[in-house]
């Protein structure tokens, strides 16, 4: 077993709370959450944490990990300029290796901010999950485009072949599928996995969906935190600041003016949304007039 001690743990079991309670884990298992006992096992390695948060870890809701080779490329451009004109050409020379090289750049990336799983919706699944098996990277793969006996197909493989990958239907974007795929792969989740008709004119499930965030509005924040001064953090943990501390006391009070920006463009987007709302409200009298 290995020990975590001499930190803090949020377990976010009953609410949210920090405590200093130890942490052992054996092997992919947590074995252990508590205070540290009068009588101590043997342990295979014990990790001061110094003061250290011990959390769950975060979860990448929307990632294309493959596409790290165009970062701050073409930027400041319309989306569709950007997509048609910038990235989908260079997205057709992309290979399968360059593929696999890429997803593993992007988890390395993620492991560092505490980001333990990611859905991908990009190409190359194969390679895609064999660089996150290669990283002990847990993937949920989102499968989109093609017939659905080629979803099917994909779905049963990647479902069964590591403990790391699973697979969900999902379509890219509509602007990149046709309606053929979009009924089949609508068929297909009906059928075979979802019972759909729970969703259908279920206004809390379409509020879910909708409050989902975007990768947009994710960047866009992350961009923002990024160009703060660093200086404003090291300043902080010279007067005692942990790292907790810095965030929700100076990082989160800078990044009001930006926070109340992508809360603009998540309730014009909502407001306006038709396409989805459209799909889960399906009964005239569930829609507003």
């Amino acid at each position: 077993m290995i020990r975590f001690f001499n930190g803090r743990t949020l377990t976010m079991a009953d609410g949210v709370s920090v405590t200093t309670d130890e942490v052992w884990t054996d092997g992919d298992k947590i074995a252990y959450i508590g205070p540290a006992p009068e009588t101590l096992p043997a342990f295979e390695r014990q990790i001061d944490l110094g003061g250290d948060l011990v959390m769950p870890g975060f979860k990448n809701a929307h990632a294309h990990a493959g596409m790290s080779f165009v970062r701050s490329y073409a930027d400041d451009v319309p989306l569709q300029p950007w997509l048609f004109e910038q990235i989908f050409p260079l997205e057709a020379k992309l290979t399968p290796e360059a593929v696999y090289a890429f997803t593993k750049l992007s988890i390395l990336e993620y492991l560092t901010s505490g980001i333990t799983a990611g859905f991908d919706m990009y190409y190359f699944r194969e390679a895609i999950a064999q660089a996150s098996i290669d990283c002990g990277f847990r993937t949920v793969l989102c499968g989109g485009g093609g017939s659905a006996q080629q979803l099917e197909a994909e779905y049963r493989k990647f479902n069964a072949l590591h403990p790391l990958i699973s697979y969900r239907l999902g379509l890219h974007s509509e602007y990149t599928s046709n309606l053929t795929e979009m009924t089949e792969a609508g068929e297909l989740e009906k059928d075979q996995w979802v019972d759909f008709d729970k969703l259908v004119d279920n206004s809390f499930a379409l509020i879910l969906v909708l409050a989902g965030g975007s990768a947009y509005n994710i960047w866009l924040l992350k961009s923002y935190i990024d160009g703060l001064p660093v200086e404003l953090d090291e300043a902080a943990m010279v007067d005692g600041a942990n790292e907790f501390q810095v965030f929700y006391k100076i990082i989160i009070p800078l990044a009001m003016p930006q926070l109340a920006v992508i809360f603009l463009f998540s309730f014009i987007a909502t407001y306006s949304e038709y396409v989805i709302t459209s799909i889960f409200l399906q009964t005239p009298g569930k829609r507003l007039r």
